[in-house]
């Protein structure tokens, strides 16, 4: 960085500096901030001692969608994407823009199996809410939670992409999990629900006896709790 650019930057407003932090689309944090947050997080769990899991989530089909409906559409789906992100996460969490079609989304003092069983819930939602569009959107999500599956940002990210990679390989429309340091089988999508998900804030457009095709090929299970203690759904418990 030049003298006169960090100059330039270091005089900014509160508002422009906002803006250089933000997606001007979505109105979401971008992918640079949300790189400096996932360090300072990493940082702070010296300290703090609390967990927080890594979501990615990729629009499926999102090029399809701009292609045949054109980018003024596609950014229309980006928002109402970000609107139903938002509405499954807390105000503490940290939702960002992290590309194109994707999110990246940090979910604090969340432990793995309950992370896992929130992110099963989005991916749900995903399908429940844009299945009846003209090129049906999906979402793609994997995870990683530090420091159960990392101890470092980079080996984080690159957990979390590793697990949305086996996602997108799938076909899509799936959720998956990276393994633990300690090699433990990682926590699985939920049950298949014919219902929508109790929270949806659409349920208006969810057929009562269709399941995602993703969950209803028989190979989801059930989350598997830590022997012992039983974790408390919770995430501040």
């Amino acid at each position: 960085m030049g003298e006169n650019e960090h100059l330039n930057n270091s005089s900014l407003n509160p508002k422009a500096r906002a803006s250089a932090k933000t997606d001007e689309v979505t109105g979401l944090y971008n992918p640079r901030h949300f790189i400096e947050r996932l360090a300072e997080s990493c940082e702070k769990y010296e300290t703090a001692q609390k967990p927080f899991s890594l979501l990615l989530i990729n629009m499926d089909h999102f090029k399809e969608y701009n292609d045949t409906l054109g980018y003024a559409e596609g950014d229309k789906l980006l928002r109402e994407s970000v609107m139903l992100i938002n509405s499954y996460c807390r105000e503490s969490d940290l939702v960002c823009r992290y590309g194109a079609d994707e999110f990246a989304v940090i979910l604090y003092n969340w432990n793995k199996n309950n992370a896992a069983r929130h992110a099963g819930r989005l991916r749900e939602a995903f399908y429940f809410r844009f299945r009846i569009y003209k090129v049906k959107i999906t979402a793609s999500i994997g995870m990683a939670s530090f420091p159960e599956d990392a101890l470092t940002k980079e080996d984080l990210l690159s957990a979390a992409e590793m697990a949305l990679a086996k996602s997108k390989k799938s076909g899509g429309d799936e959720f998956n999990c990276a393994p633990s340091r300690r090699d433990d089988p990682p926590p699985m999508d939920s049950h298949p629900r014919k219902d929508p998900p109790p929270d949806d804030p659409y349920p208006s457009n969810v057929p009562p006896s269709r399941c995602p095709p993703a969950l209803s090929s028989g190979n989801a299970r059930e989350i598997p709790r830590d022997s012992g203690t039983q974790q408390s759904d919770d995430p501040e418990k």
